[in-house]
């Protein structure tokens, strides 16, 4: 072994021993799992799928997939970096914009604001809501029909498939994001990572790993880094390897529909559930003092509770419901 790769195998070793540290500290379970599949390649109770290869002529690494015989970067992993690296740009291109679709009407809406505490019907609290919006695109004059525009920062980043990463430092030093989602399917793969790229330069802002999990753990990882600041949601740019990334673009979309916060907006909260609770409050409406519960164990000792479930014994016994209503909590 010449002295050339003596020092590329110590710089190597010195990487990958620095990425299990961060990740004992960062990501204990995914640490773990790395740590465990070392193990087994180094007992050989494990045979490794991809081996990393330093292609000389191009002067970078590239992964061989052994299983099918082919390198990942076509043995042209420097050519193939500079693409992911120069796809990202502060424009709409490979992103999710997720901006809802009150600020793309003009039309303005006609709705007595003073009555806004009577309102019942859905649709007139969309309305109200619509209203807000564009109180606000009326003044900005923006409209998002003007799509062609560049971003001024970025604020949540997501690398859907690792490989080697080597791409991944020069975009985060590029985008400087608030925080990072790391998608990777194979942990083989992403344990060959931990030896060419430092991801301590994402944990320096925020990072979230999802590397390998099962269904559950995916999505419980995705929710994490979505649910976190959710109001940078509505731009979510995107950096892919196009390798080992089926379901996470459907995923993410999915999770953005539950965070959605349209779906049971502020208006709703307002003039719905909170004025009918005020109004309960008015009328000396018996509400449960959950303290007095707490503190009085037997409260409940000669007061039976009565479960009523949605079903035809219902409808049969509703009468006696009514008549009854008194004895029962």
């Amino acid at each position: 072994m010449t002295e050339a790769q003596i020092q590329l195998q110590n710089a190597l070793t010195t990487t990958f021993l620095a990425n299990l540290v961060f990740l004992s500290e960062y990501d204990k379970d995914l640490y773990h799992r790395v740590d465990e599949l070392s193990r087994m390649i180094e007992n050989g109770t494990y045979e490794e799928k991809y081996h990393l290869e330093f292609i000389m002529e191009d002067g970078d690494f590239d992964i061989y997939d052994v299983v099918n015989e082919k390198y990942l970067y076509d043995r042209q992993p420097t050519k193939k970096n500079k693409e992911l690296i120069n796809k990202v740009n502060f424009d709409e291109k490979q992103s999710i914009f997720d901006i809802q679709g009150y600020f793309t009407i003009k039309d303005q809406v006609e709705l007595d604001f003073d009555n806004r505490f009577s309102l019942e019907k859905l649709n007139d609290l969309n309305m109200l809501s619509l209203k807000d919006a564009q109180d606000y695109t009326r003044f900005t004059n923006e409209y998002l029909d003007i799509r062609s525009r560049k971003f001024k920062r970025i604020d949540k980043f997501i690398f859907m498939g690792t490989l080697l990463g080597r791409h991944i430092p020069k975009i985060a030093e590029k985008i400087d994001a608030s925080s990072y989602l790391v998608l990777e399917r194979n942990l083989e793969i992403f344990r060959l990572s931990l030896f060419t790229v430092d991801y301590t330069i994402l944990a320096k802002k925020s990072a979230v790993f999802s590397i390998m999990d099962n269904i559950e753990d995916e999505e419980k990882n995705i929710y994490k880094f979505l649910n976190s600041y959710r109001i940078d949601n509505y731009f979510l740019k995107i950096s892919t390897t196009n390798i080992n990334i089926n379901r996470y673009i459907d995923i993410v979309l999915n999770m953005l529909s539950i965070l959605n916060p349209t779906a049971y907006d502020y208006n709703r909260r307002l003039y719905v559930h909170v004025n009918r609770t005020t109004k309960k409050l008015e009328r000396n409406y018996n509400f449960l003092d959950f303290t007095k519960i707490k503190q009085d164990q037997n409260l409940f000792k000669n007061k039976p509770i009565l479960y009523i479930a949605a079903g035809p014994s219902l409808d049969e016994k509703i009468n006696w419901v009514k008549d009854n209503q008194d004895k029962f909590l």
